[in-house]
């Protein structure tokens, strides 16, 4: 309990150097040659830099460049625009006639295998009756031994 209670001196880590974060990460990786010799050997990662359109390096915006806020419509003529808007909603008809069409078909074949397993419900329920029929015949007319 005494050694948690006493004050211990200040001292520097021995691990490395302290310096300046740049924007690489450091590393060591051991590359290994053939006949079994190696060497260790210090590799840096470079931390990806982004850049976004409208900004200067200190972050701020800078007010010369257009607004790229929509991309597709930057340096349209107004011709195009129309182009642009007419095929844009040519699609959006086309999509919803095949949402259409596809419903139509889940429809049908919804009401083609309901009409089916009544067609097999009622051919099942016929041959149970034939053979409840044959059953009846055979219990009447016993075959002679």
């Amino acid at each position: 309990m005494s050694n948690e209670n006493e004050k211990k001196p200040l001292t520097l880590s021995p691990r490395g150097k302290l310096e300046l974060k740049k924007s690489v990460e450091a590393g060591q990786v051991r590359q290994s040659f053939p006949h079994g010799r190696s060497k260790v050997v210090t590799v840096e990662r470079r931390k990806k830099r982004t850049f976004v359109p409208g900004q200067s390096a200190d972050g701020q915006k800078d007010g010369n460049l257009p607004d790229l806020s929509h991309p597709s419509l930057a340096g349209l003529t107004e011709g195009e625009r129309h182009h642009r808007l007419a095929a844009l909603q040519a699609a959006m008809r086309e999509d919803e006639a095949r949402k259409v069409r596809e419903a139509e078909a889940a429809a049908r074949k919804a009401e083609e295998d309901a009409r089916r397993a009544a067609e097999e419900a009622e051919r099942a329920r016929l041959e149970a009756e034939e053979a409840a029929r044959r059953a009846a015949e055979e219990a009447a007319n016993p075959k002679p031994v």
